[in-house]
């Protein structure tokens, strides 16, 4: 009996009937190993699948070093590929951000890098990626060697599409409908296909890698597709006369998730559900999209006020405040129905213009919500608004008139019970306390108050703000050591409930108290992290941390030179949102030198 070892190659195996084959070869040749390269799986017995995923992608996170650029595979692929064609092109820090976006638009897809790439003949990567909003019509002119259906990318994913079944290929078509990646729950609500049927064509569509298994914050499978492959059931979904109701059910269905996650963002299951609104960003601007588009003022509003907290929290002012301004600026109904939406709409304007440090939009805002507010009667919602009008009013160090408004805003949430309010508000006159008046004393006071509240509510994200201004409390108080725990606490905080608002506002504190300590190096990168990451998120600083921080840079200028300035800055500048805070918490970094420096 022959005992030789043998392997057998098969490659593009999809569109033959090779299972049957493939077992009686096994069968009959105990010492044979099949590698088959297929769309899908053989589905035999002796098989070992091992799935081929796409390439990395390089990170979103604008002003990445060209090094950290160069090093994504995807990224190489492209570099690799038009070097090929054009041999004197090279990644710079102008182009990487271009280059690293085409990446991430095209999924990691080899193939389709490969066939973008080739147009930097004549095409720069801006040029390049302005024209990737019709992908399959731009990634064609594959190399004359390859087959016909590896040359363009329609006929890449057509050739997969043409191998489902008539069944299969109207799941395929449907999905087309949800933008980035959904949930199964989010299928059965909005399409009209039986749940078996669509567990079906899931279960098809992802052994057949039209289909891929998505990153969720939930228990709760998650689907998506390549973008590639979406453009072409975009088309085949343009075709079909339910199109428009099929974007009527998404848009009405994320509607009503988004208002659910709005009623249990103050509570201790908050971060939970702003995740599961990051996992649905895509389909949220979709729907939001669909309001908008149809000028439906009322919807549209409902979903803005259901989202700003989110778009507040994550850091996305500026897309948020886009969307809310676009509703507003719309005519108003008559209908009673607009009026609340419209007030929660016009609160969320407010807060979202304060970060970006648009105070007088902020204002106009604030005083419109809380006169709605009042006309029907609720309380509970004027107490809120009033809180927020303090608030911009302290960032803006109109301290009387800012503890005007919170002091109201206090009496009024008392006398209905609403305890966040209370707290929120018990928060900013502790800090008003600090700041205006520098009585340490009784902004400690209010700010334990506040927090034993947030405690007794258990709400993560304001346990984490309470332990942040406690901390630059401590630090006005030079008890370094007090202060380094409390804000660290606090950071660590706004990391595990995925703040971003914060995080730079902590970092902005960290750095302050390192300069408070004269090390002027740590102080130095601090702030350079948190400029960078206000910068990502569209967001400025306050007025009297501007000062503030201008002032203890002012004196690192003096104690360290230039060269060492330029170099703590850089550093600090080239940090990731998630490097700046693990350099923040480092233990190491943490631990008190024996000597702090000498102040010149």
């Amino acid at each position: 009996m022959d005992e030789r070892r043998t392997l057998v190659v098969l490659d593009n195996v999809e569109h033959l009937a090779a299972a049957g084959f493939v077992s009686d070869l096994l069968a009959t040749c105990p010492q044979l190993t099949v590698l088959a390269t297929s769309r899908s799986p053989l589905e035999i017995r002796a098989e070992q699948e091992f799935p081929v995923p796409p390439l990395p992608t390089p990170s979103d996170v604008p002003g990445l070093p060209v090094h950290a650029v160069a090093a994504n595979p995807s990224v190489d692929l492209f570099l690799r590929r038009a070097q090929a064609v054009k041999p004197t092109f090279v990644l710079t820090q102008t182009n990487a951000e271009a280059v690293a976006a085409i990446c991430r638009c095209l999924d990691g897809l080899p193939l389709a890098i490969e066939l973008a790439a080739a147009r930097i003949r004549v095409l720069p990567p801006k040029a390049m990626l302005e024209r990737l909003g019709d992908r399959l019509s731009f990634l064609t002119g594959g190399a004359s060697d390859l087959p016909q259906r590896q040359r363009a990318m329609r006929a890449t994913v057509a050739w997969s599409y043409d191998l489902l079944s008539e069944a299969h290929r109207e799941v395929f078509t449907q999905l087309a409908v949800f933008d980035g990646s959904f949930g199964f729950a989010a299928l059965e609500a909005v399409l009209p296909t039986d749940s078996m049927t669509l567990l079906d064509g899931i279960e098809t569509l992802h052994r057949s890698n039209l289909l891929l298994l998505a990153d969720s914050a939930d228990d709760e499978a998650r689907f998506r597709m390549f973008g590639t492959v979406r453009d072409f059931g975009l088309e085949g979904l343009a075709r079909r006369d339910d199109a428009e109701e099929l974007r009527e059910r998404q848009a009405t269905y994320y509607l009503a998730f988004a208002e659910d996650a709005a009623g249990r963002f103050y509570g201790p299951d908050s971060t939970r559900w702003l995740d599961r609104l990051a996992d649905d960003r895509a389909n949220l601007r979709a729907a939001l999209r669909w309001f908008l588009d149809r000028r439906d003022v009322v919807q549209g509003l409902r979903l803005c006020a259901a989202l700003w907290w989110f778009w507040y929290v994550r850091g996305y002012a500026t897309e948020g405040r886009a969307a809310l301004t676009a509703f507003l600026d719309l005519p108003m109904p008559a209908s009673s129905q607009a009026v609340r939406p419209r007030a929660e709409a016009l609160l969320g304007a407010g807060q979202l213009a304060q970060t970006q440090g648009d105070y007088a939009a902020a204002r106009r805002s604030l005083a419109d919500s809380i006169r709605l507010y009042r006309s029907v009667g609720d309380e509970r919602s004027t107490a809120a608004a009033l809180l927020a009008a303090g608030f911009t009013a302290r960032v803006q160090e109109d301290y009387q008139p800012a503890r005007d408004l919170l002091e109201r805003s206090l009496a009024l949430a008392r006398d209905n019970g609403y305890s966040f309010v209370v707290a929120a508000a018990l928060h900013h006159l502790g800090m008003i306390a600090a700041d205006a008046e520098h009585d340490l004393g009784t902004a400690e006071r209010l700010l334990r108050e506040s927090l034993t509240l947030y405690q007794s509510l258990g709400f993560p994200r304001f346990i984490a703000l309470l332990q942040l201004s406690l901390g630059e409390v401590a630090g006005d108080q030079q008890d370094y050591p007090r202060s380094h725990r409390l804000l660290t606490e606090g950071l660590s905080g706004m990391r595990q409930v995925g703040e971003r608002l914060g995080v730079h506002g902590a970092l902005d504190a960290l750095a302050r108290l390192a300069a408070g300590e004269r090390r002027w190096d740590r102080a130095v990168r601090l702030a350079a992290a948190a400029e960078r990451l206000r910068s990502t998120t569209g967001s400025r600083s306050w007025p009297v941390i501007e000062r503030y921080r201008l002032q203890w840079l002012d004196r690192a200028h003096h104690n360290l030179t230039e060269e060492e300035f330029s170099s703590a800055w850089s550093r600090g500048e080239a940090l990731t949102p998630d490097q700046a805070v693990s350099y923040a918490l480092d233990e190491e970094e943490l631990a008190y030198p024996a000597t702090a420096g000498q102040d010149t």
